[in-house]
């Protein structure tokens, strides 16, 4: 959001209140931490968009929205947007 769209620490803090009010959220634990480091071993993520990816996984949500990854990409059941991308 500071790259992308400018958006000042003030402003993310706002956002991100915003989507915690609207998702559940999901804290670490050992359990997230294997299962991030499967997920980088079989999709070659970065450690931290697997950790991502597992918190979403272990949430059960259908849909992540991140800007970093591959769009539209599906893993286990989870889709990948692009937030910054305008789907049709």
């Amino acid at each position: 959001m500071l790259k992308k769209k400018s958006y000042t620490e003030l402003e993310i803090r706002r956002v991100a209140e915003d989507m915690m009010g609207l998702c559940a959220v999901c804290g670490n634990s050992g359990y997230l931490v294997l299962l991030a480091s499967e997920l980088r071993e079989a999709h070659l993520f970065s450690f931290w968009d697997s950790l991502i990816v597992a918190s979403a996984m272990v949430s059960g949500c259908n849909v992540l929205a991140n800007e970093d990854m591959q769009d539209g990409r599906v893993i286990s059941g989870l889709l990948i947007k692009n937030i910054f991308v305008e789907h049709k």
